[in-house]
């Protein structure tokens, strides 16, 4: 499932993964959800003028359900105040439906 990011959303969900202290097999899908991001905002912001603001672009990002789960886990164990409790808070608006959405569509699917 697809989600849209704002760049605020963005960039606390690469800090997120950044600073996630997981090891082992789960270290892997780490590597996959901050190649996700990376390679989305890479993708939109590669074509623009360097002289071009970032407020306000859209970044479409997809998960599957592992991944999802994990940011999702991720995303509740941080504790921030200010602007970047309002981005996670976004974040995690957007994650839970979506977790919820790929759930449903693997019950169906069995």
């Amino acid at each position: 499932m697809a989600t849209i990011f704002s760049d605020s959303e963005m960039a606390a969900m690469i800090m997120i993964v950044r600073n996630s202290d997981i090891p082992g097999s789960a270290a892997r899908l780490i590597v996959s959800i901050e190649d996700k991001l990376i390679a989305a905002v890479k993708l939109l912001q590669d074509d623009l003028a360097p002289e071009t603001s970032v407020e306000g672009l859209e970044y479409e990002v997809s998960f599957d359900a592992n991944e999802l789960n994990a940011l999702v886990q991720m995303a509740a164990s941080i504790k921030t105040k200010g602007s970047s409790a309002r981005a996670i808070a976004s974040i995690q608006d957007k994650l839970e439906p979506a977790v919820q959405e790929v759930e449903q569509q693997v019950q169906a699917a069995s």
